[in-house]
């Protein structure tokens, strides 16, 4: 039997099959995806979304507030500085607590507190980290020069690259209290905002743990 089409039909035949191909199925991929992807917006944006987990109000009232004394960074002296605790866990310090309630207020400094660590003996911590330093170096531990000795009531907030802080505590109790309330990121010596007439008292079990000190 003759075949009905001829070899220009079939070749027209083939052209337009390869154009389909080629051109509207990649166009036509295209469009569906565009189109898909709209709808999709569109169902996220609608309310309430069935795409979005609910957000908590953020509270942004301190968390604490009250007067430590710190070691300088530059000039390694002791001064009293009154420490706020922001909601993001910010630790603002200021000359006064007059500057800390000004329209806008400017700290003295801040401590960023991720990765830090409390030091409960600082001068113990110190020799520590000398020592094993000059053991990975091979050197002679009774040849390191005696390091700066810190008072009793002295906590060092660590960081193993960053800057450390140095606080004082002003009697052992206090001391002590930083011990209990590192795990829950509750500065040693500070106020409570329910203790001077505020709301909040102590963070929320909600939030993430972190560790702090302050100076």
């Amino acid at each position: 039997m003759q075949n009905p089409i001829d070899g220009s039909t079939k070749d027209e035949i083939m052209q337009c099959i390869k154009t389909v191909c080629t051109t509207f199925t990649t166009q036509y991929v295209k469009a569906y995806v565009l189109a898909l992807i709209k709808v999709k917006e569109e169902e996220a944006r609608a309310k309430p979304s069935p795409f979005k987990l609910l957000e908590r109000p953020e509270d942004t009232s301190d968390l604490k507030t009250g007067w430590l004394t710190k070691e300088g960074g530059m000039f390694k002296s002791w001064k009293k500085r009154w420490f706020v605790v922001r909601h993001d866990y910010a630790v603002d310090y200021f000359a006064s607590e007059a500057d800390s309630l000004k329209a806008k207020p400017k700290p003295k400094g801040t401590m960023g507190l991720c990765g830090y660590h409390v030091v409960a003996d600082p001068n113990d911590g110190i020799i520590k980290r000398l020592t094993d330093l000059a053991t990975k170096m091979g050197m002679d531990v009774s040849e390191l020069p005696k390091p700066k000795q810190y008072p009793e009531l002295t906590l060092e907030v660590h960081h193993y690259r960053r800057r450390c802080w140095f606080i004082q505590a002003a009697n052992a109790e206090e001391k002590k209290r930083v011990g209990r309330h590192v795990p829950n990121m509750l500065p040693m010596g500070l106020r409570s905002q329910r203790q001077r007439g505020g709301a909040q008292a102590c963070l929320p079990r909600s939030r993430p743990s972190h560790t702090l000190g302050v100076g």
